[in-house]
């Protein structure tokens, strides 16, 4: 792949500082939501979670993990040598993309994992921990599915 040009990479700078506007923003209004945003439920404006998470995912990619050449800007088209590799950040990448995946059968459970290892009851969980079923309706997980996620992976 041919380098990328001075001119592009400038460019794209303007877009660098957008997305750090966006997740700024977002960071605050996640923060405040629980007073501010919330669900019918008290909870945490869910798309504004979202739109959080998509700011970090770009900037995870754009320092961390590099993309196509030439395609996805990444921080050693302006730092030559740049690298890092930190498996924290990996895992902490690999639970995001999960969370923003609701076509992924590890969310669920990882979720209800971190919630029973908190020590949160299994009841607790059924009202904190949400899928989606075919109709796209947003459904409470059942008692008795916490209980088998957490029979097949905790004991």
């Amino acid at each position: 792949m041919e380098e990328i040009d001075d001119d592009s990479k400038k460019e794209l700078l303007g877009h660098f500082i957008y997305q750090v506007g966006m997740m700024k923003r977002c960071f605050y209004r996640c923060i405040g939501s629980s007073f501010l945003i919330s669900d019918s439920n008290g909870g945490m404006d869910e798309d504004l979670m979202v739109a959080f998470l998509v700011h970090i995912r770009v900037f995870y990619k754009f320092f961390i993990q590099q993309g196509e050449k030439g395609i996805e800007a990444h921080a050693s088209d302006y730092i030559d040598g740049w690298e890092i590799d930190n498996p924290k950040m990996r895992e902490g990448y690999k639970q995001i993309n999960s969370y923003l995946s609701h076509l992924d059968y590890e969310r669920v459970k990882t979720e209800v994992l971190e919630l029973y290892d908190k020590g949160v009851s299994i009841r607790g969980i059924s009202e904190i921990v949400f899928y989606h079923d075919k109709h796209s309706n947003r459904k409470k997980i059942s008692i008795g599915a916490v209980h088998k996620i957490i029979k097949e992976n905790r004991y």
